[in-house]
């Protein structure tokens, strides 16, 4: 069996990529209220917040510019139902901007918590974030064929290739649905806000405790709206 073909998801993992990402999440963060970090946050000045704060909000920004064009419909659809392929604005150089931007936002969250945890954690969320990404390009080859193919050949999977083609011609450019986006990331917005607060009041249970509560919350209202819509 090729590396390649081992590190593809399944359409189970594709179907389940909500909970078996944010799980490990929540689970960081409960041990993160009893775990000191590494780094030193009483420490930090203005300009090493400013760093950790424009590194989360260009992935939040990146996730919400790729979710407007998406629309919750197919970010949250578990088939990921499009009936075009979408090749303009972030997608015009990355696959997976959705991807790339919560790795950002993660990459910064990170810093409240010890090396030991960060590391095993990040690299489950890479692994995870590889596999749900070749599973999505398999999918889109079958859908889209050459087309999908002449595009993987002419962009990045989560950072833009420092050589590229002739681009093919993009996608052309729908109004931007920002309600949507809002919606679809309301949760890594409010990460964004706990985040901005402990920073600046260097408490790193206000983060975690604001990321568990809200996640439960949030979980709970999709839940019910789930159970609502199948009735």
């Amino acid at each position: 069996m090729s590396l390649r073909k081992l590190l593809t998801g399944t359409k189970w993992d594709f179907e389940r990529r909500i909970p078996l990402t944010f799980y490990p999440l929540l689970f960081v963060c409960v041990l993160g209220l009893f775990f000191e970090p590494s780094l030193d946050i009483a420490q930090f000045g203005w300009v090493s917040k400013l760093v950790i704060l424009t590194v989360f909000f260009f992935g939040l920004g990146l996730r919400l510019w790729g979710s407007a064009i998406l629309t919750s419909d197919v970010v949250m659809d578990a088939n990921a139902h499009t009936d075009c392929l979408i090749t303009h604005g972030p997608f015009a150089h990355i696959r997976h901007p959705l991807y790339t931007g919560a790795g950002f936002m993660l990459g910064a969250m990170m810093v409240f918590l010890p090396a030991w945890l960060v590391i095993p954690f990040l690299i489950f969320e890479g692994i995870m974030g590889i596999r749900l990404a070749l599973f999505e390009e398999e999918l889109m080859t079958e859908r889209f064929g050459e087309l999908y193919i002449d595009y993987k050949a002419n962009s990045g999977r989560f950072l833009p290739p420092i050589f590229m083609r002739e681009h093919l011609a993009r996608s052309s450019s729908k109004r931007l649905d920002l309600h949507q986006a809002l919606t679809s990331e309301s949760l890594f917005i409010l990460y964004g806000l706990f985040l901005g607060m402990g920073l600046w009041l260097k408490n790193k249970n206000l983060l975690f405790t604001g990321v568990i509560l809200s996640s439960l919350l949030l979980g709970l209202i999709l839940k019910r709206k789930m159970k609502q819509a199948r009735l």
